[in-house]
């Protein structure tokens, strides 16, 4: 299984992936997982953890160069697709 992401086509919904987990810490397996960006193979670390495969939110938004902040006061993170990743400091 592969995650494709593909510029300017819209998320497809899968199923899921919103709901909020309990809060306990997991234990995890480390992979490297395979991608395609707009057809380019790329290998990212991932984190397996009850069967699921995560990538770190910071990773997937410099791959495709969306602004993404986190607030320690509140922790709120912003994803912001009018700015690109790396002009956040």
């Amino acid at each position: 299984m592969a995650v494709s992401l593909t510029s300017r086509k819209p998320y497809t919904v899968s199923g899921g992936e919103l709901a909020s987990g309990d809060g306990k810490t997991k234990p995890y397996t480390e992979n490297q997982m395979i991608l395609y960006k707009d057809g380019r193979k790329i290998e990212m670390t991932s984190y397996m953890i009850n069967d699921n495969n995560f990538l770190k939110l910071r990773d997937v938004m410099q791959l495709i160069n969306i602004g993404v902040t986190y607030d320690e006061a509140t922790g709120n993170i912003g994803i912001d697709t009018s700015i690109a990743y790396d002009s956040i400091s």
